[in-house]
């Protein structure tokens, strides 16, 4: 895994191995080994806004639309990035803390340092008990309070470290303060610590040399795939029709392997229900009287058996679903300015995900059309009220 550490002062490369964690030139970037590992940026404290925000208990799809949906408002930034996590859950809410920053500054980065995960400084440093960091560095001092591996809040301040800072932060834990059984101090004496940390947290305080050397610890209790980058499809239109058609491709070969099977099966079980037929004839054979013969599959129970393979081939031949036509039916049905996102077919299962400006129409469009039936929606809608569209989702069948 490389790291890539940017704050306003300096931009740092780091390799994490099974024995700990080593700077590296940004040459190494060129090496071919290194271009398939995870590329992690950590975004210094400066570069972060951060709110604390709390909605209806929602899943964690809705969530996220939701947060698209409001952070353009939440923020005073050109155009925000964002990542999030889950503070605290109730019954009846969930709360969030909200991390955001010029998309134009990662875009910047990602030229250099193609990253594949991005975390804000503040949510690397992370704890199974409830902890109390105190990191230093390049004049700026940060705290940051987490509890079972999760991050609770931060503050970032100029030296020297005071008391009231520290107050500051606890009095935003609340009854969590109480909890705190930690405290690591980072590019900071031990005196220095001593002489603003309460009383009732000193027994707990621990100074260390370099907090790059717990990063390595730190990364493994986060839950890394949280923070994947997930990049839109930019594709020109040769592109498109190029993997369109390589899919198109695949899934017919992929469902003529499967009916192929299907019918090698059929035709087994024929064969052996034939031969176990002709293993029963030579076994009666010595019961009958002498000069006759055990009865024969006549022509008419061979008749049937062909009539019933032919019949089966032509259910097979009838299951068949045509992607393309089934893009066309709906592209027909859709009314205008609507866009399907994406679809997934699993026998005759269909998945749609829709972007409309009159979500009732798709839906009354759709039940007119005799090849849909159980129509339904499959997730609340969502609303963008700048664009005036709904997102959503729909399951239905084909008949």
């Amino acid at each position: 895994m490389l790291l890539y550490y940017v704050t306003p002062k300096k931009r740092e490369l780091f390799k994490v191995t099974k024995e700990g964690i080593i700077s590296l030139s940004p040459q190494a970037l060129k090496n071919p080994l290194y271009r398939f590992q995870k590329r992690v940026l950590i975004l210094g404290k400066e570069w972060i806004y951060y709110l604390r925000r709390r909605f209806p208990p929602l899943s964690e799809r809705d969530l996220r639309r939701a947060l698209a949906n409001e952070i353009p408002d939440l923020f005073s930034l050109k155009d925000p990035a964002w990542v999030y996590t889950v503070l605290e859950k109730g019954e009846t809410y969930v709360e969030v803390g909200i991390f955001a920053w010029e998309k134009a500054l990662s875009e910047e980065i990602k030229k250099e340092f193609p990253f594949s995960h991005l975390i804000p400084e503040e949510l690397l440093f992370v704890s199974k008990e409830p902890a109390l960091f105190i990191i230093e560095r390049e004049e700026k001092i940060l705290l940051v309070a987490s509890e079972e591996g999760r991050y609770l809040n931060s503050l970032l301040t100029k030296p020297p470290l005071s008391s009231e800072d520290i107050l500051l932060l606890l009095r935003t834990l609340k009854d969590r303060a109480e909890k705190l059984k930690k405290v690591v101090a980072y590019g900071i004496t031990e005196r220095e610590v001593l002489k603003v940390l309460p009383e009732n947290l000193k027994p707990y305080l621990t100074v260390r040399e370099d907090f790059l050397k717990d990063w390595p610890e730190f990364l493994r209790l986060l839950q890394l795939k949280k923070f994947t980058v997930k990049e839109p499809l930019t594709l020109n239109l040769d592109e498109l029709l190029l993997r369109a058609g390589r899919l198109f491709l695949a899934g017919v070969i992929a469902l003529q392997v499967n009916l192929l099977l299907s019918y090698w099966e059929y035709t087994r079980a024929i064969k052996n229900i034939t031969w176990e037929i002709k293993q029963l004839e030579t076994k009666t054979q010595p019961l009958l009287p002498k000069g006759e013969e055990s009865p024969k599959l006549d022509e008419e129970k061979i008749k049937a058996l062909r009539e019933l393979e032919e019949e089966f081939n032509n259910q097979v031949n009838a299951t068949v679903i045509h992607p393309l036509s089934l893009l066309d039916e709906l592209a027909r049905i859709l009314p205008d300015g609507s866009k399907l996102e994406r679809f997934s077919l699993k026998e005759r299962k269909l998945e749609l995900f829709v972007i409309s400006k009159d979500l009732f129409e798709v839906l009354t469009n759709l039940r007119k059309n005799p090849r849909f039936s159980q129509i339904r929606l499959a997730s609340s809608p969502m609303f963008d009220s700048r664009n005036k569209i709904y997102r959503f989702r729909l399951e239905l069948e084909l008949k």
